[in-house]
């Protein structure tokens, strides 16, 4: 069961809770259940500066909240990762200024992840964090009018010079500018090529200082404990009581997830993710993308992106995360693989997928259970193959994926 990013509802009223089986787990099987864990703070991210400074955190996280970043266009970070709503906005296709192309992504334990978006095209949260501050369907900004946004708002330039000096004097400024290689002839982008080298170079650290504030932030949004770290802190230690604590359903999902379904796979640890990407043969929803090469797309952008954790912005350029990207090469097994997101907290997080696909957990698994559909980009993981579970099976292993998500923030 490959990148389930699933929400429960109400089971059925029909179905009747019974045992499917009595059979013991395997040492293997123990051993994957024993593998998910409350999820600790996030690594430090050495690519990042300003990562454990509790002056950027708090900056961060008022920049996160605050519309000032997209100057007239009135949205927040938080438009699209609302902390009501699972970290995302509960859209299909995120909205901001307009319509995006993907789903909005949780934050639940994102300073764990290795790679940022749907298609993994950053290698650091704070690149992640940069790219939506300048699309034009996201937050509608540039570097130029951001610096100008922080300078005239006195309590943000009051934290933001505390911690990284003085803005730069910037009265021979254009208003809004930044670069647009693929639109030459975009205002914006004509009025970059009008500022001096040394001025561009100062508007991007102004950039990358305000995506630096708001990933060393988003690294602390951690998933809260939930019923299932009890029941595995308890198998550890009693295998038979923790197994009487659950209900004849959520026994049966257990056992389906670390057995017949394979999940554990793609779904493993704490944050229940191998942190990779896969090609679900996912169709195309009618509002979404026809031909969306993910990964394959991705490789190319976090390899050219002058913010990877290998270029002249990031703090550690010879460190683990440069090299990791370094190593990736691109073939066609990436093409329509997408990111296994965490399932930790999924009960908030409707819709699902890339593209906001499915609506509610039961058309989810039943997706995996009769998963057929041949890929329309790309190869189709293999490990997909249909389980043709029953309506009782589908219904345990969606109580089992409810005891995924705990309470508070």
């Amino acid at each position: 069961m490959i990148s389930l990013f699933l929400v429960a509802c109400s089971a059925p009223e029909e179905i009747e809770e019974k045992p499917l089986t009595t059979s013991t787990f395997t040492e293997e099987e123990r051993r994957i259940i024993l593998r998910i864990q409350p999820v600790e703070a996030a690594p430090v991210d050495t690519t990042n500066e300003v990562h454990s400074s509790p002056e950027a955190i708090r900056f961060g996280e008022e920049l996160f909240f605050s519309t000032v970043l997209s100057d007239e266009n009135g949205v927040a970070c938080s438009s699209c990762h609302d902390p009501n709503k699972g970290w995302s906005d509960g859209n299909k296709l995120s909205l901001g200024v307009d319509e995006t192309l993907r789903h909005s992504p949780s934050l639940w334990g994102v300073g764990h992840q290795r790679w940022f978006l749907w298609d993994g095209n950053c290698d650091t949260m704070w690149c992640q964090a940069m790219g939506p501050l300048e699309k034009d369907t996201e937050m509608g900004s540039d570097r130029v009018a951001l610096t100008r946004d922080i300078a005239r708002t006195h309590w943000l330039r009051s934290q933001y010079e505390s911690i990284f000096g003085p803005l730069p004097a910037f009265n021979n400024w254009p208003d809004s500018a930044k670069p647009i290689p693929e639109n030459p002839e975009d205002s914006r982008n004509i009025a970059w090529e009008s500022m001096s080298s040394e001025q561009q170079q100062q508007a991007t650290e102004v950039l990358v200082n305000i995506a630096k504030s708001l990933a060393a932030y988003e690294a602390t949004i951690i998933p809260p404990r939930a019923p299932i770290d009890d029941f595995v802190e308890l198998f550890a230690e009693d295998e038979e009581a923790a197994l009487a604590s659950l209900t004849d359903a959520q026994e049966n999902g257990l056992r389906l997830f670390v057995g017949d379904g394979q999940c554990h796979f793609c779904h493993t640890g704490p944050l229940l993710t191998n942190f990779e990407f896969h090609n679900l043969g996912l169709q195309p929803p009618e509002w979404a993308q026809t031909e969306d090469l993910g990964r394959y797309d991705g490789i190319t952008a976090v390899q050219s992106s002058p913010f990877a954790a290998d270029g002249e912005w990031s703090a550690d350029p010879t460190g683990e995360k440069a090299s990791r990207t370094q190593r990736l090469v691109q073939g066609y097994e990436q093409v329509g693989q997408f990111k296994t997101p965490t399932l930790r907290q999924l009960t908030e997080t409707a819709p699902y997928m890339h593209s906001g696909q499915f609506n509610d957990l039961y058309e989810v698994v039943e997706f995996y259970a009769f998963a057929t559909d041949l890929a329309v980009v790309g190869h189709k993981e293999e490990l997909l193959t249909p389980r043709n579970w029953t309506e009782i099976e589908v219904h345990a292993v969606v109580s089992f994926l409810e005891m995924l998500s705990g309470t508070g923030n």
